[in-house]
C-alpha cells in the first residue's frame, strides 16, 4: 500500500512534431507545478508504432509524487478499491476520481503544447502524448481510462525509462516485474538512446 500522505505516478510522454525535446520538457516544467515532486527519465527515440507514416518520437516517462487529501489517504489505509464510490471516503478522494482529474489536466496540457487530435489518425503525428502509465498500485478500469496502461509491456519505448526510473517496478495486477518483457521487445523493436535526464536544464524554457 502506498505512503498514507502521497502516491507514486508514472506518466509516459513522446513528441514527434517540431522541437521534441523542448516541447517535452515543456510539458514536464507545467507539470511539476502540480505535483510534489517530478523526475524524469532519459530520452529515447524510436520508430513510430501502429502508424508508421510519420517522424521518429523522442519518449520517455516521468514519475511523480502526488499529495493526497485525508479522505483519500483514508481509503488507501483501509484498502479501499480503485473505483470505490463510498460516502464516507467522499467522491473526489477515490483513487479513479483523482486518475480522471490527472487525466484531465494531462490534456489541458496537450491542448497549451499544440496537440491537435484528429479522430481519423489517432496515432498520427503530435507535438505531445501525456499518458498515464500507473496511478501508485491501484488498478483502474473506467470508460476512458485503463490503468495500468495496456501498452507498458508491449512498447520497449515505455518499458526502458519507466524502467531506468525504478528496475523493480512490478505490474499491480499480476506482480510480475516489469523487466521480464524486456528481452523479446530488444529482439522485435529498434530504441536508440538519444540523451540523459538533464534534457530538462537545457530545453525546459517556457
Amino acid at each position: 500500500m502506498e505512503d498514507s500522505c502521497e502516491i507514486s505516478v508514472h506518466l509516459g510522454v513522446g513528441s514527434n512534431i517540431g522541437n521534441r525535446e523542448k516541447n517535452i520538457a515543456k510539458a514536464f516544467l507545467l507539470l511539476k507545478e502540480h505535483f510534489f515532486s517530478l523526475e524524469t527519465a532519459s530520452l529515447y527515440e524510436s520508430k513510430a508504432m501502429y502508424n508508421e507514416n510519420q517522424p521518429d518520437f523522442l519518449n520517455t516517462v516521468f514519475r511523480g509524487r502526488l499529495q493526497v487529501p485525508p479522505a483519500f489517504a483514508w481509503v488507501m489505509a483501509c484498502g479501499g478499491d480503485a473505483d470505490s464510490n463510498s460516502e464516507a471516503a467522499g467522491d473526489r478522494a477515490t483513487p479513479a476520481v483523482m486518475a480522471q482529474q490527472l487525466l484531465a489536466l494531462l490534456g489541458e496540457i496537450e491542448k497549451m503544447l499544440g496537440r491537435e487530435r484528429d479522430a481519423a489518425d489517432p496515432k498520427g503525428p503530435r507535438t505531445i502524448d501525456l499518458d498515464i502509465l500507473l496511478f501508485g498500485d491501484y488498478a483502474i478500469n473506467t470508460e476512458n481510462l485503463v490503468i495500468p496502461h495496456q501498452g507498458i509491456c508491449e512498447r520497449l519505448f515505455v518499458l526502458l525509462p519507466l524502467l531506468e526510473l525504478d528496475k523493480d517496478l512490478r505490474d499491480p495486477i499480476s506482480m510480475q516485474k516489469y523487466n521480464i518483457f524486456l528481452p523479446p521487445l530488444e529482439k522485435t523493436q529498434s530504441i536508440y538512446y538519444h540523451t540523459s535526464s538533464k534534457y530538462i536544464e537545457e530545453y525546459g524554457r517556457i
